[in-house]
Order: structure tokens, then sequence, then C-alpha cells
């Protein structure tokens, strides 16, 4: 699939540099206090953008933008989880593809499901993917990573053990009242805890095909939503030290590897640092940062890697119009043509 690719910068300027010339995109309305982009997500003309603010105290926002790419703009929308008294449907919203190929989201902290509608609002399901009253196999911690709608009534995501246990991908069927595992997420056999097996999970539900990529091991696993192995792939060698799990925030003291992913209907995009975010930061603010994308088919085999300018730390994917959407940790947002 050839793609342009969007990277979002909150200032207006058109720039070029050795990796191609990038139109900029203009935003009118920015989020205030932006600290941390949780995620991006564009289905139709929508780009969908959840984020945390200095003073939110992990409180997650997620805000709706149209995307106009022959005006190079993003026109803000609304912002579907907050209510008329100025209280929000969910504090940790993560919207998701339902199965009618409408949003929704999940309440990742509460498990809880939302419809949303074409005005944005928002309607609850009354499903809880993570529910005590459900037959599961073992404990799991009250949240939902990444999620997909793999029928009406059944949903593929990630979940915790507690106390720093695995990471899975689980099943949750509402139709039998049963959460069910998919397959542990651990690049190691002796090194299961979450923290050290953080990543992102992508899906493909049509195709009953998953990856999961690692950001503290340059791993991508492949496998079918039943659990069974198609490829995994290791792009560069292994850094992570086990040692640093006791401390405070392991990320801090490891080179990342893979950032975060996004999918088109038969491509994994993959967004590789190979470097520590402190490091990461001081390029960018010398303004030589580097990041690199990715590109597999669903056997897991690499099709194209791109080197990216800038910082970039989340990608989306607008599969109909063959586009990428990035986001610079140093707010650079540009627009590059292959």
């Amino acid at each position: 699939m050839k793609t342009s690719l969007i990277a979002l910068a909150l200032l207006v300027a058109s720039c070029a540099n050795a990796s191609g010339l990038w139109r900029e995109l203009s935003v009118d309305s920015i989020p205030q206090e932006l600290a941390h982009v949780i995620d991006m997500k564009i289905m139709g003309d929508t780009l969908w953008l959840s984020y945390e603010t200095h003073s939110g105290m992990g409180q997650r926002f997620l805000k709706a933008y149209t995307i106009d790419y022959q005006c190079d703009s993003l026109k803000y929308i609304g912002e579907p989880c907050r209510r008329d008294d100025g209280y929000y449907h969910s504090y940790m919203p993560y919207v998701f593809t339902m199965p009618d190929g409408a949003p929704g989201l999940v309440s990742q902290d509460e498990c809880a499901l939302f419809s949303i509608a074409d005005n944005l609002s928002v309607k609850p399901m009354r499903k809880y993917v993570i529910d005590s009253g459900m037959n599961m196999p073992f404990p799991l911690t009250s949240y939902v990573g990444d999620i997909f709608a793999l029928a009406d009534e059944r949903y593929i995501f990630t979940a915790r053990e507690p106390a720093g246990g695995a990471v899975w991908a689980m099943t949750t069927d509402f139709s039998t009242n049963k959460i069910s595992p998919v397959r542990r997420l651990a690049h190691l056999p002796d090194e299961i805890s979450w923290v050290a097996n953080t990543g992102e999970l992508a899906c493909w539900p049509s195709k009953s095909i998953c990856a999961y990529a690692y950001k503290l091991y340059p791993c991508i696993d492949f496998f079918t939503t039943a659990g069974d192995t198609i490829a995994s792939v290791q792009v560069a060698s292994e850094t992570f030290d086990p040692a640093t799990l006791v401390e405070a925030d392991a990320e801090d003291s490891n080179i990342l590897h893979f950032i975060d992913t996004a999918q088109s209907s038969d491509r994994l995009y993959a967004l590789y640092w190979g470097k520590t975010y402190a490091d990461m930061r001081k390029d960018s603010d010398r303004g030589s940062a580097k990041s690199r994308l990715f590109q597999f088919d669903l056997q897991g085999n690499l099709l194209n890697v791109k080197e990216l300018p800038g910082q970039i730390y989340k990608i989306a994917v607008d599969s109909h119009r063959n586009r990428i959407v990035a986001f610079d940790v140093s707010f650079m947002w540009n627009q590059q043509s292959e």
C-alpha cells in the first residue's frame, strides 16, 4: 500500500528535510495543557485523539476531529465523553471499532462498553469486558488494554494478572458469560511480568490474526485469535535488563523498541525507536531525532522500513485514503508524500 505520511504539529510552518517534502496540517482546536498522547485512531473522516493533561490527575480526555487532506487541516467536532453537567462518561476512554463498523469505546479502568452515535453522543451498553460475575480462568485486574470486536458478542483484548503478573490476550464472550485466555504475551518464558512485556496489540478480526509488538524487546509476535503462532519477528539485538524491574519505571532505564502500532486491512505498521526516551529527547532537542516505521504483512514478512524525521510517538492509519497520521513528541505537525 502506497501511503503519504502526516505528522501533527501545533505550529503552522512548512518545512523540508532529507526524507521528503512535508505539508503542514492546521488544527483549529489544540488540546490545552497537552502532556501525553495516549492513542490515535482514524475511522472514516474522523481522527480520534485521547490524551492526558498536566493538571488532569491521570484523567484521559477524548476529542474528535474531521480530517481534510485537501485543505491540510483538522477541524474539531466534539468531545464525546464530556457530559452536559461537566462530568464524564469515562475517565479513561479508548476508542475501537464495533462489530457493525461504528466507533465505540471502552472505559479502560471500569471495563464498561459504550456506543458512539453519529452526533458523538455516548450511550452505555451495560456490558463489562471484565466482570467478577463472569466465568474466568484466573484473576484479572480491572483494566482493559487494546480491544477489538471479533463478533457481535465477542471481544479480544489485553489484560493483566494482579500483583505484577503476566499480560494476556483474552476473549470475552457475552453470549456464554465467559472470559477465556488466548495467549500469554511474554517474549521470554522465564520473564512473564507485564512490566517486562508491555506492548501494543493489533487484530484483524475478519482474518482471525493478531500481532503483539513489544516495547522493551525488538520483537513482534504474529498469532491467530485461537493463540497459535504464525511468526515471531526480531529486528534488532535484545537490550532489556531484567534487573531494572525493581526500579520505579523500567521504561526509563531501558532502550525502547516498538513504541506504537497501526494497521490497514492487510498490513501492520510498527513505530520503532531503538533508543532510550532520554536519548530520543536529546536528539529531538538538537533537531536530529529519527524514528523508523516498519511495515509487515500478516504473516510477519517485513515489507518496508521507512526513516521518519522527529521523535514520532503515535501513529494511525487511514486505509481508505492511504495515509498514516503520526504524532511527534516535539509537537511538529507536518506532511510528507512518498
